[in-house]
């Protein structure tokens, strides 16, 4: 399995709930695999933490509206499932439930 087919499947199986925006868990997976590959240091943060010595996690600061555009973006706001800090949100809930 070459890197980038490592990392798409990294990313699909640490990859959590998808974001209200997206239509599926389907399309979710497949655009965090998408982002994954096209990953690189010095870019803006991808889907995955990769830290030297450290394992790999998924990303709570990745940018998923990065690809949204303007017209999708409005139909979302209008339904109430734009919302950009979802992963943030997501992550600092999960790691309000564990324990100390």
């Amino acid at each position: 399995m070459s890197t980038r087919q490592s990392r798409a499947a990294t990313a699909a199986a640490l990859a959590p709930v998808a974001p209200p925006c997206f239509s599926s868990k389907d399309q979710w997976i497949e655009y965090v695999s998408w982002c994954a590959i096209d990953q690189r240091s010095g870019h803006a943060p991808g889907p995955l933490v990769l830290e030297p010595g450290e394992p790999v996690r998924f990303n709570p600061a990745f940018d998923v509206c990065g690809d949204c555009n303007d017209r999708y973006a409005r139909a979302m706001q209008r339904t109430g499932k734009c919302r950009p800090k979802f992963l943030i949100d997501l992550f600092a809930a999960q790691a309000a439930k564990e324990p100390a």
